[in-house]
């Protein structure tokens, strides 16, 4: 049975599943952090694929304290990437929300 599964994944993702990471990021052949497969669903057109992109997102640098400076890094990017919208401001909510990072206010 373990080998019919398998051959189904390997037939489609092919013979060696690439693993495309930033290049400060590791990852290693078929381990691939599920955080870097979320992150992709930022740049989602649906707007409800990407409020549960960030809030995937958010928990899992709640949850995994390793992986909090990889997402922050992710998310920080993304804000830095497109200019103040809709996008941004949920991403700044969620973050202060969790309580990931104090976000600075002018004064």
């Amino acid at each position: 049975m373990f080998k019919k599964i398998s051959s189904f994944w390997s037939a489609i993702l092919g013979s060696e599943a690439k693993c495309e990471c930033s290049k400060n990021l590791k990852c290693e052949k078929g381990k691939t952090p599920t955080y870097l497969l979320i992150a992709n669903d930022l740049d989602n057109p649906n707007f409800q694929v990407f409020e549960a992109a960030v809030y995937h997102l958010a928990t899992i640098a709640e949850l995994k304290t390793q992986y909090r400076d990889n997402v922050l890094k992710i998310l920080n990017e993304y804000l830095k990437k497109h200019a103040l919208s809709e996008r941004t401001a949920y991403i700044e909510k969620i973050i202060e929300e969790k309580k990931l990072a104090v976000l600075k206010k002018e004064i």
